[in-house]
């Protein structure tokens, strides 16, 4: 018989919509959402602060790889860096528009951001982001099964909800690091 877990409510002090979280150990961690929207805590989530992301796109998801350094990315192809803990956000450039759904990062310079229709990936922390090609996927993708694994290793999740198709699932792999 497994444990009885329960779950408690957690107020995060924002009216914005919350789309995606990262805990690097039990107390601290970041979530992200509407309006540009980062969130930290230090304690489990019991207290959440603001962070000032430096952009009013939608955040859809935040990887940190240690208590100093994530990135979150969202929509128009946004991705914002941080290397002191959320303090201070930086844009990156993607050289996309297309909504970026998911990133992960194995270490703090191999990273993968998708999207619509799009996979990039760095080998420099994203101070240059890499179109990747993969199988066509006119998918939402997103990413998942990169942090705290081989930085050559990486794995994304696809999916597709068209009127009268119904859903699909893929899992696509790389194990050559994105070269």
């Amino acid at each position: 018989m497994l444990p009885q877990h329960v779950w408690t409510s957690q107020g995060s002090g924002t009216a914005n919509s919350l789309l995606g979280a990262s805990f690097i150990d039990n107390e601290h961690g970041w979530a992200v959402g509407g309006a540009g929207t980062i969130l930290s805590t230090s304690d489990g989530g019991r207290h959440w602060s603001p962070q000032n992301s430096g952009t009013g796109e939608t955040l859809m998801s935040v990887s940190f790889v240690d208590r100093l350094h994530g990135w979150a990315v969202g929509t128009n192809g946004t991705i914002v860096v941080s290397a002191d803990g959320g303090v201070t956000w930086t844009a990156q450039n993607s050289s996309t528009l297309n909504r970026l759904e998911s990133v992960a990062f194995a270490d703090a310079v191999h990273g993968w951001a998708v999207g619509v229709s799009t996979i990039l990936a760095t080998t420099d922390g994203g101070v240059t982001w890499q179109a990747q090609s993969g199988p066509p996927t006119p998918s939402w993708l997103r990413s998942r099964d990169l942090h705290r694994r081989p930085a050559r290793v990486g794995r994304r999740l696809g999916r597709c909800d068209l009127p009268h198709h119904g859903w699909w699932r893929n899992v696509d792999r790389t194990i050559d690091g994105h070269q």
